[in-house]
C-alpha cells in the first residue's frame, strides 16, 4: 500500500512539472555592456546591420527561440546565459523547452537597437522539482485617435507607433494623460489587475476645431479670404481646420469695399456665412478726339472712345498719339456717380516741314496710306517723327522710303524713279471703248499700253453697255517675261422688253418695228441714256413714249391699257399690278383649255433657286431627274400654249414624269409662278 501511494505521487509531481511555464522576471539594456558591438562577439543580420545581443539569464538549458518574421540571427550557450541574436527593430520572441514549456509572443518592452546589448532574466521551474512562480505584472495598451497624440503614464511618455502606445507594467492604478493640437486633452486613471490578460484601453479625443465656409453670390463670387491676416483662397472657399474660438475674417474684390468679420468657430462644426460686398465703382466713358490712344494710371485702355468700370479715387489720364504732345487730365471717380462720361483733350500735333521731289516729277505721294498731291511738293505742317512714304507714277516702279521728321526742321527727299521691276501690259477685248483700273486707279482706255509691277494685280473693265468685269491677274518677274497680254470678253447689257398683249411690236429709236414678246420679253441691246418707243398692235391705236436705261439690264412692261411703259426699277407696283392681270388671264386661259382633262386647279409657288435652271431651259430631263420627277416649260402664253402642252406630252411619256410644270411670267430673266398639272392628264 505504501509503495503504490509514493508511485501516485511521483506521478502527480512529473505532471505538475510539465505543466510548469517559463516567464520572464525583468528585461533591460545594459547601456555599458558592449558585447554586442564587438569584434568576435558581434553578428550581422540578413541586411548586414549589426544585429542587436539579448543575454537571456537563466540556469536550465535546451530552450529554442522563434522571432516570427523577423526571425532570429544566431543562438549560442554560454554558461548561465544563452545569447540570442535578433534583428534592430524586432518586436517579440516565442520560448521553447522541452520540460518547462512555451512563453509565446514575449513583446519587448522596449525598442530593439542594432549592436546594442540588453539582458532578460527567466524565470523558470527546475526540470527536476517542482517550482511555482505567480507573475505580478502585465501589458497596458493604450489605442488613441488622432494617431499623432503625444501618451503620458505616471508621467513618463510612452512611444506612440501609429496610435499604438503600450508598457510592461506591474499590477496597480496609473495616471494616464493624453494630448494632441488642436483636440481637447483627456486624463484619468486606469488600474491594470488580471496578470493573465492584457489591459488595452481606447482613448479618442474630442476635436477643439471647426471649419468656415464663406458662400458665393454675383457680388462676390472670385473675391480674395483673409483669416486672421494671412491669404487662404477665394470665394467659394472653405478653410482647413481651425482653432476653436474667434477669427477674423477678411474679404477683398476690386471695385468693392472691403468685407471683415469676426466669427467665432466652435467644435466640430462648420460655420456658413454669405459675404455681402458694396459696389465701389463708377461706369466710366473716355472720349477724344483725334482717334487718340487713351491711357489711365499709365495703361492703355483703347483708342477714340473707351468705356469700363472704375473704382472710386484719383487718376491720371493721358491721351497720346504719335507725332503730338500728350495732354494730361486728372480725374476723381465716385461710386456715388454711378455713370461718368469724361472727354479728354485732344493731343496737340507737332510739326515739322517736308519737302519731296521726284524724277519725272508729278508723282503722286502717299504719306501712311494718305494721298497728299503730286511732285514737287512741299509740306509746311507735317508730322514730327518716323513717317512712311510711298512714290507712286504711271510707268514707274513703285518708290517705298521712311523719312524722320523733327520738330521745327525741315526734311528733304528727292527721289530718282525707276521702272526696272515694270512690265509692259497689252489688253484686248470685244468692247474697244472699255476703261482699265487696276488696284482702284484708272489707266486708261483697253487701246492704251501701260506698265505694271509684278505680282497679283485687281484689274477691272467698265464700258458702256457691257457688264463690267473685275479679275485677278498674276504679272511674272521681268526676269522671266517682258510683256503681259490678255484678250477679255465682255457680256453685253440687253434690256428686255414685255407686253400686255400677245403679237406685239415696238421700234427703238425710230429702227425697224420688232416682236415683243407677251410673257418672256424680247432682248435689246441698248447703248444707256434715254430711248424713244412707239408700240404698236393689231386694233390698238400706236403709242410713243420713251425709257431711261441706267444700268443696261433693266426690265420694261409695255401696256397697251395704260399706253405706258412700267420699269420695276422706277414704278415697281405699277409694274406688279400689270403682270399680276397678265398672270390672271393666262391662268383663265389655262383652266379654260384644260376642262376637257378636268384640271381645275392653279397652284402658284415660289422657287427662286429652280427658276434660275428653268429659265431658258431646253434640257427638261435634268430638271426631272433633280426636282421630283417633274418636267418644265418656262415659255407659255396664249399663242404657243397648244404648241408647249404637245411638248410636254412628248416629254412626261418619254421621261415617266408625273407633274408637268408650266411656267408664267418672266421677270428680268427670272420665272415668278407656275402652274402644276398632272401629266396623267396628258397620256
Amino acid at each position: 500500500m505504501k509503495r503504490i501511494c509514493i508511485l501516485i505521487m511521483g506521478i502527480l509531481i512529473g505532471t505538475d512539472i510539465m505543466a510548469q511555464t517559463i516567464s520572464v522576471s525583468s528585461f533591460k539594456l545594459l547601456d555599458s555592456d558592449l558585447t554586442a558591438n564587438t569584434i568576435g562577439t558581434m553578428e550581422q543580420d540578413q541586411n548586414g546591420e549589426t544585429a542587436a545581443l539579448i543575454k537571456v539569464v537563466t540556469t536550465q538549458t535546451g530552450f529554442s527561440f522563434d522571432g516570427g518574421s523577423m526571425g532570429i540571427v544566431k543562438t549560442r550557450q554560454t554558461p548561465g546565459e544563452v545569447w540570442v541574436y535578433v534583428p534592430k527593430g524586432a518586436k517579440r520572441v516565442t520560448i521553447k523547452h522541452p520540460q518547462l514549456g512555451v512563453l509565446r509572443d514575449y513583446y519587448y518592452p522596449i525598442s530593439i537597437e542594432a549592436a546594442r546589448t540588453y539582458e532578460m532574466v527567466l524565470a523558470t521551474g527546475e526540470v527536476q522539482t517542482i517550482v511555482k512562480q505567480k507573475s505580478n505584472s502585465q501589458y497596458l495598451v493604450l489605442k488613441v485617435t488622432p494617431t499623432n497624440a503625444i501618451v503620458e503614464l505616471d508621467n513618463e511618455v510612452l512611444p506612440n507607433t501609429n496610435g499604438l502606445a503600450q508598457k510592461f507594467v506591474k499590477l496597480g492604478t496609473y495616471d494616464y494623460r493624453v494630448q494632441a493640437p488642436n483636440y481637447h486633452t483627456a486624463a484619468g486613471k486606469v488600474i491594470v489587475d488580471d496578470p493573465d490578460t492584457k489591459k488595452v484601453i481606447e482613448i479618442s479625443l474630442l476635436p477643439a476645431f471647426g471649419w468656415v465656409e464663406l458662400l458665393s453670390n454675383e457680388e462676390n463670387d472670385g473675391a480674395q479670404v483673409y483669416i486672421d491676416n494671412s491669404l487662404v483662397g477665394t470665394i467659394p472657399f472653405k478653410s482647413k481646420d481651425l482653432p476653436s474660438g474667434e477669427h477674423h475674417v477678411r474679404v477683398v474684390k476690386p471695385m468693392y469695399d472691403a468685407y471683415s468679420q469676426t466669427i467665432n468657430v466652435a467644435d466640430n462644426q462648420i460655420t456658413q456665412i454669405t459675404p455681402l460686398l458694396k459696389a465701389d465703382y463708377s461706369a466710366v466713358t473716355i472720349n477724344v478726339d483725334n482717334n487718340a490712344d487713351i491711357y489711365v494710371n499709365d495703361e492703355k485702355k483703347g483708342t477714340g472712345s473707351w468705356t469700363g468700370n472704375l473704382s472710386s479715387g484719383s487718376y491720371v489720364m493721358e491721351a497720346k498719339k504719335d507725332g503730338h504732345r500728350s495732354t494730361l487730365t486728372n480725374v476723381e471717380v465716385s461710386a456715388d456717380q454711378k455713370i461718368q462720361t469724361i472727354q479728354l483733350q485732344s493731343p496737340t500735333p507737332i510739326y515739322g516741314s517736308l519737302n519731296i521731289t521726284s524724277v519725272p516729277s508729278e508723282a503722286d505721294v502717299y504719306i501712311d496710306g494718305k494721298s497728299l498731291g503730286l511732285t514737287p511738293l512741299f509740306i509746311p505742317k507735317a508730322l514730327i517723327g518716323q513717317q512712311n512714304i510711298v512714290l507712286t507714277h504711271k510707268g514707274y516702279d513703285d518708290y517705298k522710303s521712311t523719312i524722320s521728321i523733327e520738330e521745327g526742321g525741315t526734311a528733304t527727299l528727292n527721289v530718282k524713279m525707276t521702272d526696272e521691276n515694270l512690265i509692259l501690259v497689252n489688253l484686248s477685248s470685244n468692247a474697244s471703248n472699255a476703261t482699265v483700273y487696276v488696284d482702284g486707279k484708272e489707266y486708261g482706255k483697253i487701246s492704251e499700253k501701260f506698265r505694271l509691277t509684278s505680282g497679283y494685280h485687281k484689274l477691272k473693265l467698265v464700258a458702256d453697255g457691257f457688264q463690267d468685269v473685275e479679275k485677278g491677274i498674276i504679272v511674272a518677274k521681268p526676269s522671266t517675261q517682258s510683256s503681259y497680254g490678255q484678250h477679255i470678253q465682255m457680256i453685253p447689257l440687253k434690256v428686255t422688253i414685255h407686253s400686255d398683249l400677245p403679237n406685239s411690236y415696238i421700234s427703238i429709236d425710230n429702227k425697224n418695228f420688232e416682236y415683243c414678246g407677251y410673257t418672256v420679253g424680247e432682248k435689246f441691246e441698248l447703248s444707256k441714256g434715254i430711248h424713244s418707243i412707239a408700240a404698236r398692235h393689231e386694233g390698238k391705236r400706236e403709242f410713243k413714249t420713251e425709257i431711261n436705261v441706267v444700268r443696261g439690264d433693266e426690265v420694261f412692261l409695255v401696256s397697251f391699257s395704260k399706253r405706258n411703259i412700267f420699269s420695276p426699277d422706277i414704278n415697281k407696283e405699277e409694274f406688279d399690278q400689270q403682270m399680276s392681270k397678265i398672270e390672271e388671264d393666262l391662268k383663265e386661259h389655262v383652266i379654260k383649255q384644260d376642262k376637257k382633262n378636268k384640271i381645275e386647279a392653279w397652284e402658284k409657288i415660289t422657287l427662286t433657286s429652280f427658276s434660275s435652271e428653268v429659265s431658258g431651259m431646253t434640257r427638261l430631263g435634268d430638271v426631272t431627274q433633280k426636282y421630283n420627277n417633274l418636267t418644265a416649260f418656262s415659255s407659255l402664253n396664249r399663242k404657243n400654249y397648244e404648241r408647249c402642252i404637245k411638248r410636254m406630252k412628248k416629254a412626261a411619256a418619254k421621261l415617266g414624269a408625273t407633274k408637268i410644270l408650266l411656267g408664267t411670267p418672266y421677270q428680268g430673266g427670272v420665272l415668278n409662278s407656275f402652274c402644276i398639272i398632272p401629266a396623267t392628264a396628258y397620256k
